[in-house]
């Protein structure tokens, strides 16, 4: 698979990683995530795929299997808002996927850090790069902000492709079941409910990442035990509307609400698609700083 993977456009950079740290610097999922430098001095994360405790033959030959198409899905992205593949590599019997490390970390980590910071651009950018990947036909499948990383310039970039489908690019692995796991407090009802992940279950988790960074909190944040907050969602429960800086009663916070509850909208088709989300955010951020 990995000789596949490099075949099919991958960079090999197994012998251009210098240096790795001894321990993981973040652990989440079914991913690890390493910090390395490269030859050349650039420093990178590197991310293995795992799962927990005792792992039968059978389930690492579907985890490389999983590593292998998120690697081959995340090498066709090119994009300012789409954290970069640098290539991939073999480690402790791994495929690793190799990236620029992102000194802020995830938007959640930055914003806490920099509670000033442009919040509807940050939205916006985090819109361009979902709005990127659906019209290359890929669905992300798992957007939550944890999965948005900043970069130095504090560019909001989408990275963990760890649902992605793609439309377009075919790689002849036989799949025989789905190792997808998805993160309750961002994933649409009918995806809990057993269906696909699709543009329009993107589409509400871009909702619920909006409303994560306008107020620093995730969503349904009064609520601590993930089984209530999956009730509440099959019972149609939204979260209530905050009352901030960026959602107070007046025209823009006004405007703002109604674009994040429509993209939670019961019926998938009356969510609007990401570009439409894009531009309508682009023009709120616009207005914000003219103000």
């Amino acid at each position: 698979m990995f000789r596949r993977l490099v075949s099919h456009g991958c960079r090999n950079l197994t012998e251009h990683i210098s240096s790795i740290s001894r321990q993981p610097i973040e652990r989440g999922g079914f991913g690890i995530i390493y910090r390395g430098r490269l030859g050349d001095g650039t420093l990178v994360a590197i991310k293995l795929l795992s799962q927990r405790g005792r792992v039968s033959s059978r389930s690492k030959c579907k985890l490389a299997k999983r590593a292998s198409l998120e690697s081959y899905s995340w090498s066709k992205c090119n994009h300012p808002s789409i954290h970069e593949l640098l290539g991939v590599a073999r480690y402790r019997g791994h495929i690793a996927m190799i990236s620029p490390w992102m000194e802020f970390g995830s938007l959640p980590k930055y914003i806490s850090r920099h509670p000033d910071v442009d919040r509807l651009q940050l939205a916006h950018q985090t819109a361009i790069g979902l709005a990127y990947l659906h019209l290359s036909g890929t669905v992300h499948g798992d957007l939550k902000g944890s999965n948005v990383l900043v970069s130095a310039n504090g560019v909001a970039k989408l990275t963990d492709f760890g649902s992605t489908k793609l439309r377009e690019h075919t790689l002849r692995f036989t799949t025989t079941t789905s190792c997808d796991s998805f993160s309750v407090r961002y994933t649409a009802p009918e995806v809990i409910e057993g269906g696909p992940q699709t543009m329009q279950s993107d589409v509400y988790a871009l909702g619920m990442t909006i409303l994560e960074i306008v107020t620093g909190e995730i969503p349904y944040s009064n609520v601590k035990v993930e089984a209530a907050v999956l009730y509440k969602i099959l019972r149609g429960e939204l979260p209530p509307r905050p009352n901030n800086q960026h959602l107070s009663s007046n025209s823009a916070g006004d405007k703002l609400w109604s674009l994040i509850a429509v993209c939670w909208s019961t019926k998938p088709s009356d969510r609007p698609d990401s570009a439409a989300i894009r531009d309508q955010l682009e023009i709120m951020a616009i207005e914000a700083r003219r103000t």
